[in-house]
């Protein structure tokens, strides 16, 4: 990963669209799901989650207040039963209906922290390494009634990378999952036709990557690893989009990095359209040729007060917008 050139993000976009949020009066934006006519929003405060559905021109239509709201993982779109699940307390699913009617609460045998379907009723479930993981390991799939193969062994003979935070994203490609797990240092591509699950790349950042034996404690070391900057501590927002699989680092090499998948060329990017900077999460979706950031509204005029604003969509909305706005713009990138 260290053979890697400096990109221009500017240079791989075609163009930028943006749609209003209405009435998205939360702190951050935890997760993006569309589906059908409806996008469902994840956005978190300082009393938890809640999600909050839109239609596909960002018409507020209908926000889930969740009991557990402090303690939820995920949510994920089920097609084959039109339903939206949302998890928490890395054990209980919450069964919606696509308007956000509750049908049922379901508690599971095992640890879960995020689930993805695989078709016929079946599901890859990430144990995200809580409580003694699912049998001793990382993933699991399932009908809900029996293991039916189990994937990466929580317990390595290696000194592999330690990362907070497991992510996965649909290549649209194959329709195959990607997957990159906490505490390990490879992405994994899950065959939905085999049922198997293979490392596709290793990721070698030459000892920048915190290791399991240098985990912090407690919050101060947590805390000095961070200001200090001694490691790569965390990596999120997987997508893919035209070709390539991105993603974001934190720590000691706080980056957005694309893989070309065809050659495994790497490039390192320092910021996004016209030198925004790398949010915490900078996308939340990828649909093959688009990425989708989340960004609230005062962000957005403090970013341009102080650079050149070079794309039409945002150039549009820009004198509209407050400087103490806190409603969210989906902002949706298509790449060239």
């Amino acid at each position: 990963m260290n053979n890697y050139r400096v990109g221009d993000f500017d240079k791989e976009i075609k163009q930028i669209s943006c749609l209003k949020l209405k009435k998205s009066h939360y702190d951050t934006t935890r997760q993006l799901v569309f589906y059908k006519d409806r996008i469902y929003v994840m956005g978190y405060t300082i009393a938890g989650a809640s999600v909050l559905i839109y239609d596909l021109v960002g018409n507020f239509i209908k926000e889930i207040r969740l009991p557990d709201a402090i303690a939820v993982n995920s949510m994920t779109a089920i097609p084959q039963l039109n339903e939206l699940w949302i998890t928490s307390y890395c054990k209980f699913i919450k069964k919606y209906q696509p308007d956000g009617k509750l049908i049922k609460k379901i508690s599971l045998p095992f640890p879960c922290t995020g689930l993805y379907p695989t078709g016929n009723h079946e599901y890859l479930v990430y144990s995200g390494g809580a409580g003694k993981a699912i049998e001793r390991h990382a993933f699991a799939l399932t009908d809900f009634k029996a293991i039916r193969e189990l994937f990466i062994p929580m317990h390595f003979q290696r000194d592999v990378s330690h990362n907070f935070i497991g992510t996965y994203v649909a290549d649209p490609s194959s329709g195959n999952l990607l997957l990159f797990p906490d505490n390990i240092d490879t992405v994994y591509t899950f065959d939905k036709q085999k049922k198997e699950l293979f490392p596709l790349f290793h990721l070698d950042f030459h000892g920048d990557f915190m290791k399991l034996k240098d985990a912090p404690n407690s919050d101060r070391e947590m805390s000095e690893i961070i200001t200090q900057k001694r490691y790569i501590y965390s990596h999120n927002s997987l997508s893919v989009a035209s070709g390539k699989l991105f993603f974001r680092t934190l720590g000691k090499h706080s980056h957005l990095y694309s893989i070309r998948m065809t050659d495994r060329q790497v490039a390192v990017f320092n910021d996004l359209f016209d030198n925004y900077p790398l949010e915490y999460t900078p996308f939340f979706h990828s649909d093959g040729k688009k990425l989708y950031a989340v960004i609230q509204e005062k962000k957005i005029v403090e970013h341009y007060k102080k650079h050149k604003c070079t794309y039409p969509a945002l150039q549009k909305i820009l004198p509209s917008l407050s400087a103490n706005g806190q409603e969210h713009y989906l902002i949706t990138i298509e790449l060239k």
